[in-house]
Parts: structure tokens; sequence; C-alpha cells
């Protein structure tokens, strides 16, 4: 029986709010009178599950977990919950049985860090579980976390032993020596074997653990912290992890060795996110991947000549992603090739994961090099960027661009004490696994700063160079500005600019006091100067956000927002770049100017093909394209980008019926009878037999003079209809 569509929508809205609200008894209780309208809808049947485990009433969590399960077959998200669930009930046979498919689907999805979680998972309320620790070993191992990786095979070592195989023991322990040669934990193994003594034993599991004092290992907890903080890198060596993180998970991605049978969802090019191959030619995306797949290997091996050129083949086949040139940039100053390292790491340099690492490096490599200078301003560049991550995430602008006026003022009067001060303190600092400890405590015996001024930066205290006038002056602005004296606060902040003329909010409250006074294309013509700067210093997330605000400002100016959509392009964020050019798409639509709409919703397509929500985006911007294309009566056009529709979605009722119009259109009527053909079966092969008779109905009515169609109607209705 059909429920009530409205009484649905309006029970899971309530809901919504009350979950939002985190008032959760209620919310349960809106999801409840949701599923009483429509008892098998998979988003109503997640979110009650979740209010009921916020609530602690496990056992109808758990129900309603295992009927979103049985609703969404091969969705992880479901098991995920109900082997928490399990887990938290102390039902750990269970737990490890849902948590385990959750892991397999996760991985099928390419989400291989949840999958990483679901292994830790069942290895933690089951010790002795010898499947999920050989998974971690082999995927640790493939993604370079050669330490994990040779403890999980040391696990797999002590459960194989214990279980009365000691030759595949021998074996775990020798592969993992091989990892990392000189692991105390794999070495004592080693001596255990050959002097025939038994290796400890894994602890029993959490029904060891006291109900109510079960300790999180999921990623954020306090145990994942304390083991960050133990096992910490410097920021040179955590960024090498997370590259190889990520080269790893590409690999992984594309290997049909993980998960056997797994087609290829993605090619290299569309899975990175913010690269731009130099070739889309299959054949230089499968030997991109073999050379990338090559260097992994290598690296894992120790083999770091072999490594670096098969990434720099990988290169050259097309294959272009920061964690590529951080990869390379590394290796080539562990090698001492300077000049192409330097390169490497100004590329990787662009991208925030590897951006203070970079700098820190190439720092290094000039220092070696004899350019002091060049190596000063490379490590204030790193210090900024630690900087800005121990303070306030509201202060960290201001923060930032106060590192301008000190890197000008280092650069135009070079003093030998400033330059050793940066070239001695900054590493010391920064080239250690406890930086950020570091620099809040260095930050601490900083002077108080006044009321209202951005944070001092901590270069300060290197450099010995204080910006107290640049601070003044800004919180004159501010006090000036606040009294309506707006002409005394551009005096000011005009006399602020010629002693510090990068100091980039400066121009931005400039901008601030032209709005005020009602002169908007000035405050526009400053701010877009204050953007482009933003995006020359390799900030685009500050060059976006300044660009948004002034198409707020100018709505009409195409300009801006092909630059916004420049700047977001190489930034790599995809999704809001497509609905970027939707929106100037829309803007040219409206002016009737049909032919740069048409051009800029294709460029948006080739853009969606590369993102995350492919379909949904790529059917959302075809249908304006079709649209275009009936109101310009260029039918055929229309007509494929229906097609196009059909394939992403072959349910779209909408597109089926416009084919079959074009179709006839165009004279074309065996065509569109296939088309009708083909969404009929469709729809009968799917149970949807309402939905085919009404499909047909319309189709006849748009289409009075078909015989052919009023025939099909016929046939359904005497099928169907009795």
């Amino acid at each position: 029986m059909t429920g009530n569509q409205d009484r649905f929508q309006q029970s899971l809205l309530q809901g919504h709010t009350a979950a939002w609200d985190q008032a959760w008894d209620r919310a349960a209780k809106s999801y409840q009178q949701a599923l009483e309208e429509f008892p098998d809808h998979p988003k109503a049947l997640t979110s009650l599950g979740l209010a009921l485990l916020e609530l602690k009433r496990y056992p109808e969590a758990l129900a309603a977990y295992q009927h979103a399960a049985d609703v969404l077959p091969g969705d992880p998200v479901p098991l995920d919950k109900i082997g928490q669930i399990y887990e938290q009930l102390w039902q750990n046979d269970a737990c490890v049985q849902a948590t385990l498919q959750a892991a397999d689907f996760y991985l099928k999805k390419n989400d291989l860090d949840k999958a990483i979680q679901m292994w830790q998972r069942v290895t933690r309320v089951a010790p002795g579980q010898l499947l999920a620790h050989t998974r971690l070993a082999v995927t640790f191992e493939r993604m370079g976390r050669k330490t994990e990786a040779v403890e999980e095979y040391l696990a797999v070592a002590s459960l194989v032993q214990h279980s009365g195989d000691p030759a595949k023991a021998k074996q775990a322990v020798t592969y993992a020596l091989q990892l990392e040669p000189e692991n105390t934990a794999a070495r004592q193994a080693q001596v255990r074997l050959q002097n025939g003594e038994l290796l400890p034993q894994l602890g029993k599991g959490a029904s060891d653990t006291p109900p109510g004092k079960r300790i999180s290992a999921e990623p954020g907890s306090a145990l994942d912290e304390a083991q960050a903080e133990m096992g910490g890198l410097d920021p040179v060596e955590e960024a090498r992890q997370k590259a190889l993180l990520v080269l790893a998970n590409l690999i992984l991605e594309n290997s049909e060795e993980v998960v056997a049978g797994m087609p290829h969802r993605r090619d290299i090019s569309a899975i990175m996110q913010g690269s731009h191959p130099a070739s889309t030619d299959q054949a230089d995306q499968a030997r991109a991947f073999t050379y990338l797949s090559q260097a992994i290997a290598a690296q894992s091996q120790n083999q770091g000549d072999s490594a670096e050129m098969d990434l720099r083949r990988a290169v050259e086949a097309g294959f272009s992603h920061p964690a590529v040139y951080y990869d390379l940039g590394l290796l080539g100053v562990e090698r001492g090739r300077r000049e192409t390292a330097l390169r490497d790491l100004q590329e990787a340099a662009k991208h925030p994961d590897y951006a203070m690492a970079s700098h820190l490096l190439m720092g290094q490599t000039l220092q070696r090099m004899g350019r002091k200078m060049d190596a000063a301003v490379e490590y204030l560049e790193a210090l900024r960027i630690a900087d800005v991550q121990i303070v306030p995430s509201d202060r960290a602008d201001e923060l930032r661009q106060l590192y301008d006026p000190l890197i000008d003022a280092l650069r135009m009067q070079p003093d030998e004490k400033s330059l050793s001060a940066v070239l001695e303190n900054i590493p010391a600092q920064l080239l250690q696994p406890n930086w950020k400890e570091t620099l809040q405590a260095a930050r601490r015996e900083m002077p108080e700063e006044p009321a209202g001024s951005p944070p001092f930066p901590l270069a300060e205290m290197v450099l010995q160079v204080r910006t107290n006038q640049v601070v003044a002056s800004l919180a004159t602005i501010r006090r000036l500005a606040a009294e309506n004296l707006y002409r005394s606060a551009m005096e000011e902040a005009y006399y602020a600019v010629q002693t510090a003329p990068t100091y980039l909010p400066l121009h931005v409250q400039m901008g601030e006091l032209l709005l005020q006074q009602g002169f908007v294309q000035e405050a526009v013509d400053k701010l877009t100067l204050v953007a482009h700067s933003y995006s020359l210093r390799g900030q685009p997330t500050q060059a976006n956000s300044f660009l948004r605000r002034l198409i707020q400002l100018a709505p009409g100016d195409m300009d801006l927002r092909r630059k916004l959509i420049e700047y977001l392009e190489s930034g790599g964020q995809t999704e809001d770049a497509i609905h970027a050019y939707q929106e100037l798409a829309a803007l040219y639509y409206s002016q009737a100017d049909l032919d740069q709409a048409l051009t800029t919703y294709r460029q948006a397509l080739h853009l969606a093909t590369q993102s995350s929500a492919r379909t949904a985006a790529s059917v959302e911007i075809l249908a304006r394209m079709a649209d275009i294309g009936m109101q310009r009566l260029e039918w055929r056009d229309a007509l494929q980008s229906y097609e196009q529709i059909r394939t992403l979605q072959p349910e779209n009722e909408k597109a089926r019926l416009n084919l079959v119009d074009l179709n006839l259109r165009l004279g074309q009527e065996k065509a569109a009878l296939g088309e009708l053909d083909s969404f009929m079966n469709y729809l009968v092969n799917q149970g949807k037999t309402q939905e085919a008779l009404r499909f047909m109905k319309n189709a006849a009515e748009e289409h009075p003079g078909q015989i052919e169609i009023q025939k099909r109607l016929d046939k359904i209705n005497a099928t169907f209809v009795l």
C-alpha cells in the first residue's frame, strides 16, 4: 500500500530538525512516523537507527539498521553500524561477521580508510581473527606503512604458531624482517622461533574490558591521538607517509588484486583531484599506472633510484598529482639532485598537505647550495604555515598576512644576523615530531596583543623585527571606521600601506571603507586586486572567498565569475567549480545569450566527468543543454543530450519521453518506437508496472496520431489492468 507522501516528508523533516538540535527522542518518534507511511524507505531507516543509537536503545537501533541493510544490499553503512552496536552489546561473533561484510563493501567502493577501520574493529573485539590481521598486513604493506604492516605480520605469526603451524609462523616473521630489518619486535620474534619458544599470544579481546570502559580505536579517539603522539613524525616524514598513502590508494583503487573481479571504476586522470594529465590516451594511462606501481614497490624495498625513475616516467606518461611531486622532490633531495628536487617541491608546495614540508625541504636544499636568502624565505614560508595552525581559525588569515612585510623587509635589507637566526632556529623548531608543542610554548612567551589586533607572528621572535606600527595602524583604522570617520580612516590606511605595501588586511580594510561610503565599483576593483594577490601567493581558499563576495556585489560581472572558476579548478575544488559554471551558464541564459550558455554548460559537463558526484551533476547539465537545443530547434543536439542522460540514468522518465518525441519530430519512427519499447521493458523488469502504464499513457496523449503507440497502450492495459 502506498503511503501518504506529504505526511512522510513532513515527519522526515521534523526528524531531521530534531536531530540537528540533538533532541534524539523527538527525532526517533518523527522517523518512526515517517516509516509508518513508507516502511522500507532507506533514509528514514538509517536516520531512525542513528537516533536510537544516540539514545543507547541498542536493540531497537539494531533492528532499524538490519532493516536498512535488507533494503540497501551492498551499502556498507548499515553493516558498519550493526557491527558497532554488536560491539556495544558484547556479541563479538556477530560484530565480526557484520564488520567484515562492511569492510568488503567499503573496499568495493574504494574507501580504503574505512575498510581499515573495519578490520581494526575486528582485531579489537576478536584479536584471534586471522583474516582481519592478514588483510591489514597486506594493505599496510602496499601503502608503505611498514611498521604497522610488521605489527600485523607478527600478529599473524603468533596466531598460526599457536594454532600448530610453526613453518607459517617462521615465514610471516621472515617477511616482516624483509620489510623492516631493524625492527626490534620482529628480531625478538625470530630469536624466539629459533629457540623453539612460543611467540607472545594475542589478547583475549574486548570481553576482557569491563562494560562501559571499552576504548575506541576509531580515528580521532583519545587512543588514536595518544598513539599518534607516541609515534609522531616530523613534518617532512609525515608528508612522505601522506604522499605514499595517497599513491597507494590510487594503486589499490585501480588494482583488481585487491577485490577479485572488481572492475576499474575510473581511469587515472579522473581519480586524481587537481591533476592535469598531459594526455588522456588510454595507453599513456596504462603506462602511467604501471610506472606508479613499480615506483611504490621500489620504495617499499628502499630502492630510491629506481622509485624516482619510475615516478618520473609516470609523470611523463600523464600522471600529475601533488603526492607524486612531493615524493619526487624528497627522493631528489636525498640523492643530491637539487635542481630537479626544487622544481618538484615547488609543484608540491601548491597543495596544503605538502606545503609546509616542501618549503622546509626547499630551505634545506637552498641552504646547502649557499643561497642563504632564498633558503631563509622558504623557512619563513614554512613557519607561516605552521604558525597559522596553532591560532584560532578566525585569526589565521590576518596572521598569515603579517608574514609578508617581514619577508619583504628581510629581502630589502639583508642582515647577516637575521639570516643566521632564520637558518638556524626555524629548522630546529619545525623539524621535530612535537613541533606544534614547541611553537605553542613559544607563542605563550609572546607579548600581550592589543585589543582588536591580529596575533603577532612567531617570526618576530626569530628576526627580532617588530610590526607594531602595522598592528597599531590597523587598530586605529577600525576605531575610526566604527566612529564613521571614514576619511580619517582612509588617510590612516594610505599611511600604513606605505610602510607595509604587501600586508593584504590593510587593502581589505580599504575596500571595506569604500563599501561603507557607497563606492561599490571602487571597492570591487580594490578587492579584486586582493583576490588576485591571494591567488599569486598560493592561497586559493582566500582568493575564492573574496571572489564570492565580489560576485554578490557585482552579480553580472562575467569576468569575476570566470576568475572564480579558474581558481576553483586550480585548487582542485571540482564540485564547487561545476556549480560556478552552472551559475555562469544560467546568467548567460537569462540574458538570452544561448551560445555562451551552451559553451559554458559544455565546460561544466567536461569537468563533471571527473567529479565524485558525476551522475547527478552531468544529468542536470545535460538537461539544460537539451533545453537549449529544443528552444533553438536543434533537435539532433537535444536528442544527443537526452541519449547521454539515458545512459547515466536509465530510469529517467522525462528523458525517455523526450527521446520518443524528438525521434518522431526527426521522422525516425522506428527509433522512437524502439525507445518506447526499451523503456517499457526496463520498467516491467523492475516490477514497476504502474509507472510503465503511466509512461505509455503520457506518450499516447502527446502523440494522439501515432497508431503504434496506441496499440502498445492497449496491449499494456490488457496485460496489467484487469
